[in-house]
């Protein structure tokens, strides 16, 4: 599925560290939320979500995604 995995990551970074996260992370990797959910979920892309995201809220993001 498109963005799955991206659009799971806005939201739990959302949750985390509130909309000032959220707007780090497009900041961070180049792709607002609107456009996360039509792009394509490569490792390339989740590998630079994640890294972004654990930075963002301190904490290895990985623990708060689902499987």
């Amino acid at each position: 599925m498109m963005g799955e995995k991206l659009k799971e990551i806005y939201k739990v970074t959302t949750k985390k560290a509130g909309f000032i996260g959220r707007m780090k992370l497009a900041e961070k990797t180049g792709i607002p939320s609107v456009k996360a959910a039509e792009s394509e979920d490569s490792d390339e892309v989740i590998k630079k979500f994640k890294e972004a995201a654990t930075e963002i809220i301190g904490k290895n993001i990985d623990e708060f995604l689902e499987k």
